[in-house]
């Protein structure tokens, strides 16, 4: 973008539509987002013309908007049937091939940060440094490096498996060295392995304390994968800064608890609750279906 250049330290961008977070606002606001030292300075809606010495990049018929954040992602994983196998058989180059090409098209999507949650050999790092050197290539990326879990757990493939207090020091000093930026913990199992039912808590809630008081002693932000209630509240009352999924999941349903939802509320922990359509896929049926809907309610 010419406007954007080293030589041109305040410039607006101008669009027929803009959204600012609570409103859409039309061409008769005359909407224009002021760029100064490539940060953004203004938005300036007051429909007034710009000021002579104000370069204008105009786009047209497009919608400016400040940029989405995905808070839960993983780079690494397809979207097929064979993502395990995949992620398990791929050599290092291959994974990160595939890791480009997501980051891309994330920000050709609007995705301008994004939560790398679980990775295999802390690939996810190398792929911030690169966005982080060239802004074109992917969205700012916030990487936990491979979750932690159980021998035998949810996602043992990706690499880290820790069973008891000493062990999950260990990896998240660990994961601190290799300098994440958050501490990512499978509470529960998951439905992506088979062996580890998802709302089976995976760690009793000593273990995941001293998981959160190690990630926050090193200055770091600690999430919990959780679906089964008991997994929730354990990682809830653990102080873990976000829970991962939060389904409620029961062996055959979905069974939300109005007094952890409350409790959740109350201490202010956010829930990412990785919710949304599955892109060229036909629209959930059945069990799914239901479940979908559950949790969206």
């Amino acid at each position: 973008m010419e406007m954007a250049s080293q030589e041109e330290r305040r410039y607006a961008v101008r669009a027929r539509w803009l959204f600012d977070g609570t409103a859409l606002l039309d061409e008769a606001a005359n909407p224009m987002v002021v760029i100064e030292d490539g940060r953004i300075s203004d938005v300036d809606t007051s429909g007034a013309a710009p000021s002579d010495d104000l370069p204008v990049l105009d786009l047209d018929e497009a919608t400016l908007l400040p940029g989405l954040i995905d808070a839960h992602t993983h780079l690494v994983f397809d979207a097929t049937e064979q993502v395990v196998p995949h992620v398990q058989a791929a050599t290092e180059q291959a994974l990160l091939a595939h890791m480009r090409q997501a980051a891309r098209a994330m920000l050709t999507r609007g995705i301008t940060t994004a939560r790398d949650l679980g990775d295999r050999d802390y690939l996810s790092l190398t792929i911030r440094a690169e966005t982080a050197r060239i802004p074109d290539a992917g969205p700012t990326i916030l990487a936990a490096g491979p979750p932690i879990t159980p021998t035998g757990g949810h996602c043992w493939f990706l690499g880290c498996q820790a069973d008891d207090a000493d062990a999950i020091t260990a990896a998240v000093h660990d994961h601190a060295e290799h300098g994440v930026d958050v501490i990512k913990v499978m509470a529960t199992g998951g439905r992506m392995t088979p062996t580890t039912p998802p709302h089976q808590s995976q760690y009793p809630l000593a273990d995941l304390r001293v998981a959160v008081d190690q990630a926050h002693a090193l200055g770091l932000l600690a999430a919990a994968h959780v679906h089964g209630r008991q997994g929730i509240l354990d990682a809830l009352t653990a102080g873990f800064d976000t829970l991962e999924h939060a389904t409620f999941m029961t062996a055959d349903r979905l069974d939300p608890d109005q007094g952890v939802i409350d409790a959740i509320a109350r201490a202010g922990t956010i829930a990412s609750l990785t919710v949304g359509p599955s892109a060229g896929r036909a629209p959930a049926t059945g069990h799914t279906a239901a479940e979908a809907a559950a949790h969206h309610a």
